[in-house]
C-alpha cells in the first residue's frame, strides 16, 4: 500500500538533539486517549503495534518502542 511521503520534525526535549525523518503521513495511525487524557497511545491501524507514544508522566516527550527500530540502529540500549 502506497502512501505519501512527509517530512516529520523531532528531537530532544531541550532542542540540542534535533532530527528529521522522511516518511510516512498519519494516515495509518490512530491514537487511544483515556483517563487523564495526558499519555496519548499511538498504535498502527493495521497491526495494532504501539511503535511510539507520549508518557503520561513525560508528555513533553515521546516513548519509543525499541523493538519497533529497525535493525543495527543501536549498538546498546541500558535499562
Amino acid at each position: 500500500m502506497e502512501s505519501e511521503l512527509v517530512l516529520h520534525n523531532g528531537g530532544c526535549h531541550c532542542k540540542k538533539v534535533r532530527w528529521k525523518l522522511l516518511g510516512d503521513s498519519d494516515q495509518f495511525i490512530t491514537t487511544y486517549i483515556f483517563g487523564t487524557h495526558t499519555a496519548k497511545h499511538t498504535f498502527c491501524k493495521f497491526y495494532g503495534i504501539t511503535s511510539f507514544y507520549t508518557p503520561r508522566l513525560n508528555p513533553d516527550g515521546i516513548a519509543v518502542t525499541l523493538a519497533c527500530l529497525d535493525s543495527g540502529m543501536l549498538s546498546h540500549v541500558e535499562i
